[in-house]
């Protein structure tokens, strides 16, 4: 898989895997990776509640997730 970014983000995963102690690809697979977790958490979570009747924004839902 070939992805391109912009100038100022490819400088920001240089910097971030550099200070990680990492290679942009490794630095990079971890960041997808972590990322798809979350999303499949946040979409299990959803599946629940609308299981249970439950009612919660997705804005909500992340809050109580993530703390954000």
């Amino acid at each position: 898989m070939n992805v391109n970014f912009p100038n100022h983000i490819e400088q920001k995963i240089e910097g971030l895997a550099k200070a990680a102690g990492l290679s942009r690809e490794d630095f990079l697979r971890n960041m997808i990776s972590e990322k798809l977790e979350d999303m499949e958490d946040i979409a299990l979570a959803m599946e629940r509640m609308n299981a249970s009747g439950a009612k919660l924004s997705h804005e909500d839902a992340r809050a109580l997730l993530f703390g954000k």
